[in-house]
């Protein structure tokens, strides 16, 4: 497990980056070519996750697996698949809007990567300011080793999810 905690957000803004200089890339940039909406990797530095909730803490959880893990139950509701390349020598770490959060991420190893993201209640996040003790949202982040594929929507419950993939997608 890299990280499994609350964070504290600011428009449902996650991102895992690495030899990143600055904040905040320009989203039609981190989305460019993409299909969904909800996990950019049009920039060769970052993944960035627009998670639920406008403001306050949310839950997640990240991990990497040796294998492709089982599709999750239908409980998560919604559900994105991307791909991505971690150079040598990444540092990884995680930060939100503003710096609002962020920390380090343990080294994994360079190689291509599928990221899958996995959100509970997105619907009713939105909007909700969540606290440390009642996150708006629950995300799971898992990466795996893989080759380089188009992102794919795998599953969409949620109002707010297809709002998001026919906005950038």
């Amino acid at each position: 497990m890299l990280l499994d905690g609350v964070v504290l957000t600011d428009y449902g803004i996650f991102v895992i980056f690495w030899d990143w200089e600055g904040y905040a890339p320009d989203p039609d940039e981190v989305f460019d070519g993409q299909r969904n909406g909800i996990i950019g990797t049009g920039r060769s530095d970052c993944v960035y996750f627009f998670l639920a909730g406008e403001f306050g803490h949310s839950q997640v959880r990240v991990q990497v697996t040796a294998d492709e893990p089982p599709q999750p139950d239908v409980e998560w509701g919604d559900v994105v698949e991307v791909s991505v390349e971690i150079p040598n020598s990444a540092f990884l770490r995680w930060t939100t809007t503003q710096d609002l959060d962020g920390g380090e991420l343990p080294e994994i190893p360079p190689g291509c990567y599928r990221v899958r993201l996995s959100e509970l209640d997105r619907d009713v996040a939105n909007g909700r300011r969540g606290t440390p003790d009642a996150p708006a949202t629950h995300a799971l982040i898992e990466l795996w080793p893989h080759a380089l594929e188009p992102d794919r929507i795998v599953r969409v419950t949620s109002v707010s999810a297809r709002r998001m993939h026919d906005a950038r997608g």
